[in-house]
């Protein structure tokens, strides 16, 4: 026990001096950087104060490396807070947003600095009380005759549409349609309200479809390990082939798929890394490039150019958060009723309320960068200012209370929950917003959860008459 705790804190000591060796290199890189615009002069400040606090606390709080949940929480940040200045250093800074000062930028590093330090330092403290299951729930495989039901009723669903609208589909590509996944759009032919609850049903059923074969695959009829890998991956893959537009749900959904498989014993370690991994990396960077290749003058700039404004646009780095302080005008009540409004599913067709004045679509409009992400700490402190950060500590909240239910979870519909919540509980503060975050819940999350209850429910009356 002892050797274990000692190797547990070596390994925790030079991750931490690993860690400060690497942001201190990023900063130092940036410092005497002299060809770097005026406005990014203290842009070395943030690695730097970054890896020295995760630094010094990881070696107060021994424990922080061996938690999956302060793991990611600090290893997302470090992305937008080390990688993300890297990149823009390797890229000659070029960025989506022109209108940068050197006020508003220093604003943003400091804003990006508080939101870091607090979120991380509530992650570490809330470690410490939750009471951690010390083993993995078995998960059931069983199937009953609902959920066998409901799978024939997908399938039938998906055929269907296939052959009676197939223009429905239109809006739909597969990960290896190149250039197309990003300019997939929706044929004039698919509109109405029956559109709008195919696109609303249809993610929900291939993704029951996905967790159904999942149990059967693993329940124990096929006994090569082989094939049984074989097709756990042609499963995990299946939302691939079903991409539109919502690169990150898609992966996440991957991941979660995933998760699920390795934790039943469906693919081994070196599989989830190797093959899983490798997949969704080379497919994330794919589409970073991609997207990136096809922005506007982006024939003009290299490699590295593309890859410093994709990291920013995808990990809304601190142009985005200058581009904040940029904002006039605006009432936070009108913008406050339409960030919520745009996450009710059927909005349009229930309410007729057509307009749309997000706080996102004055953000772009008046920052001249369209389809860019308002940081999630930027949206809680236009309406709540000081207290944004702490407010924005309930991601983190869930986030390990999500962690730790996926231990204890029989049932692989809840357990594909807790994941998707993990993860996007986790990502929210740094790839997403609050408007987005609630956007995906009321599409997916929550009628998936209603939907394991269901089964649930159901698996417990046929118990109780038997």
């Amino acid at each position: 026990m002892n050797k274990r705790s000692d190797s547990n804190f070596i390994q925790g000591f030079l991750l931490s001096y690993l860690f400060l060796l690497l942001s201190s290199t990023v900063s130092v890189c940036i410092l005497y950087d002299k060809t770097r615009p005026e406005y990014y002069n203290n842009l070395w400040l943030l690695p730097m104060i970054f890896g020295g606090f995760v630094w010094a606390f990881t070696l107060i709080f021994r424990k922080t490396w061996s938690n999956l949940s302060t793991v990611a929480v600090i290893g997302i940040f470090s992305i937008r807070n080390v990688i993300t200045p890297f990149i823009m250093f390797l890229g000659d800074y070029k960025g989506y947003f022109r209108f940068l000062s050197v006020e508003n930028v220093n604003k943003g590093i400091l804003l990006m600095l508080v939101e870091s330090l607090i979120l991380i330092v509530y992650t570490s403290f809330k470690i410490n009380k939750v009471n951690h299951t010390p083993s993995l729930s078995s998960l059931d495989l069983n199937t009953n005759t609902t959920e066998t039901a409901l799978f024939f009723i997908s399938l039938l669903i998906f055929v269907g549409v296939w052959v009676i609208r197939p223009d429905f589909f239109s809006g739909f590509k597969n990960v290896f349609s190149s250039t197309d996944i990003r300019v997939a759009e929706v044929e004039d032919s698919a509109k109405g309200i029956l559109y709008t609850l195919f696109s609303f049903l249809f993610p929900l059923a291939y993704l029951n479809i996905c967790l159904f074969l999942i149990k059967k695959i693993n329940f124990g009829i096929i006994s090569s390990k082989l094939i049984k890998t074989l097709l756990n991956l042609m499963v995990i893959s299946i939302p691939l082939f079903f991409m539109n537009n919502s690169d990150g749900f898609t992966l996440i959904c991957v991941t979660s798929l995933a998760l699920i498989v390795y934790r039943i014993g469906g693919i081994n370690k070196a599989t989830f890394y190797i093959v899983i991994g490798g997949t969704l990396m080379t497919v994330f960077l794919y589409i970073l490039l991609m997207v990136a290749s096809m922005s506007f003058g982006a024939k003009n700039l290299t490699t590295l150019n593309q890859l410093s404004r994709a990291f920013q646009a995808y990990f809304p780095g601190v142009c985005n958060f200058a581009g904040f302080f940029n904002m006039r005008d605006y009432n936070k009540l009108d913008t406050l009723f339409y960030d919520v409004y745009s996450t009710i599913p059927f909005r349009n067709t229930i309410f007729g309320v057509q307009s749309d004045r997000r706080l996102v679509v004055l953000y772009t409009a008046q920052n001249a960068a369209p389809s860019h992400i308002i940081p999630c700490i930027c949206q809680l402190f236009a309406y709540l200012s000081v207290l944004a950060p702490f407010v924005e500590c309930l991601f983190i909240k869930g986030c390990i209370k999500s962690y730790e239910k996926t231990k204890r979870e029989t049932s692989i519909y809840k357990l594909f929950n807790f994941y998707m919540l993990f993860i996007y509980f986790a990502l929210t503060p740094i790839m997403y917003n609050g408007t987005i975050f609630l956007t995906r819940c009321m599409q997916t999350i929550f009628p998936m959860m209603l939907l394991a209850a269901f089964f649930s429910r159901n698996q417990k009356q046929k118990t109780i008459e038997a």
